[in-house]
């Protein structure tokens, strides 16, 4: 791998945790919570779910990072 790859993963190593994490709860959420059978497109769709529980992960572990 890169030097410059790994030092940005290393940098910014709170965000990535973030990340994960709300991958792992969108799927959480799309497991017991969401509707399989509707058209609410945040509820039937599992990637869709990951995607948007990454995207706010990572959005408020980024806040995390910056008060440190």
């Amino acid at each position: 791998m890169n030097q410059s790859v790994k030092l940005f993963i290393k940098a910014h190593i709170i965000v990535w945790i973030g990340i994960g994490i709300g991958l792992v709860l969108g799927y959480l959420y799309w497991e017991y919570i969401g509707c399989y059978w509707g058209t609410y497109p945040q509820s039937s769709v599992c990637w869709v779910n990951c995607l948007t529980g990454g995207i706010v992960g990572g959005f408020i572990s980024s806040f995390r990072k910056g008060s440190q």
